[in-house]
């Protein structure tokens, strides 16, 4: 009963916030994108609010102590659920986040859709030449230079639906960091996996519970074989932090 109210609560309120964005961008678009990342972080605040409230959700910070972030960053963190966004949003809320993600969330998402093009994040689309990825990483880079904003990118490319880590790509991380080089933050997340579908969030959230953890901040990569060895390192961090909150 619990996972019903939450999802007609999410709706609703997803419905609301998609209306109200649009009215704002019809009556002053530079304004609506100005205060869309307060509001981002408000929505992923109540995401989880009411998470917790109707299915016992939570957040558990592994960070064995407080991680002093650079102004601005490249976060690359594994990918397991459709609430990674949310959760990132709202962990690093001091951070103002844009994310790399596919061109379907650009299109067909309540509420997701409307925010990613109106804040102007990254967007992927696998099916069309590399050529066109390369040109929209580099604006994606360019712009979050000149408004002080921090990219997050998801390396496996999708979700793990399992809970391990699938195989890490390279181009967008080599991509964005020769454009606009910047600090690099590894982070790892866990549980999320068990909400990875939407039939999964309808049948098995009731008690999920989500651990994050800063693994460890880079200084600004100058090379490519820089970049190789950092995206490598990158990857076995985030690979042993994984492997261990699997063990029973």
């Amino acid at each position: 009963m619990g996972t019903v109210v939450y999802l007609i609560v999410i709706l609703s309120l997803f419905s609301y916030w998609d209306i109200l964005i649009r009215l704002r961008m019809v009556v002053n678009i530079r304004k609506a994108r100005r205060g869309l990342d307060p509001m981002s972080v408000n929505i992923s605040r109540m995401i989880f609010a009411t998470g917790r409230l109707a299915v016992g959700m939570r957040i558990v910070d592994e960070s064995e102590h407080a991680v002093a972030l650079p102004e601005r960053f490249l976060l690359i963190v594994n990918h397991q659920s459709l609430l990674d966004i949310p959760l990132l949003i709202l962990y690093f809320r001091r951070n103002r986040l844009r994310f790399v993600g596919k061109r379907e969330l650009f299109k067909h998402f309540l509420l997701i859709s409307v925010v990613f093009r109106t804040m102007r994040h990254g967007c992927i689309d696998r099916h069309r030449d590399f050529a066109n990825t390369v040109r929209e990483l580099t604006r994606l880079a360019r712009h979050a230079e000149r408004d002080g904003n921090s990219i997050v990118i998801f390396p496996e490319g999708t979700r793990a639906k399992e809970g391990s880590l699938l195989p890490f790509h390279s181009g967008a991380f080599r991509t964005i960091l020769r454009t606009s080089p910047m600090p690099v933050v590894i982070a790892a997340l866990y549980g999320g996996h068990r909400a990875s579908r939407m039939r999964d969030i309808i049948t098995g959230i009731r008690g999920l519970t989500y651990q994050v953890k800063v693994l460890s901040v880079r200084p600004a990569p100058t090379t490519k074989s820089e970049i190789q060895f950092l995206l490598a390192d990158a990857q076995t961090e985030i690979d042993a932090a994984v492997a261990k909150w699997r063990k029973p």
